[in-house]
């Protein structure tokens, strides 16, 4: 390791780590320095590999929502002005159904209809 090891990489590896095998771990944040190094050592977590491993996931996520976004642009450019609308008003319901909060439905839609 050529670099210096944080709190917060320890925890960002512990978390990914017991989520990868399917546990719980909880109050990792609260424990200290030495709490989390007890941790990595009693389960053989590998902390850069880990991070690595959560890096590229986000990679691949973020680029599925990317492919996904192009895909609706492309059947958007598709449709009518009637058939944007009713697809744009079927996406703001399912954004009001999905969040307890419907002006939290609101948002994310007003936010997703943006990017469009």
């Amino acid at each position: 390791m050529s670099r210096k090891i944080t709190k917060l990489d320890m925890i960002g590896a512990i978390n990914f780590h017991f989520h990868r095998i399917g546990q719980r771990i909880r109050y990792v944040e609260k424990l200290r320095k030495r709490q989390l190094e007890e941790i990595i050592t009693q389960h053989n977590i590998n902390i850069d590999e880990e991070l690595a491993i959560r890096t590229e996931s986000d990679r691949i996520l973020l680029q599925e929502r990317y492919e996904s976004i192009e895909k609706i642009k492309t059947y958007l450019a598709t449709l009518d002005e009637e058939g944007k609308e009713k697809f744009k008003e079927n996406i703001k319901e399912n954004f009001k159904k999905g969040f307890k909060n419907p002006f939290q439905g609101e948002k994310y839609y007003n936010i997703y209809i943006e990017n469009l």
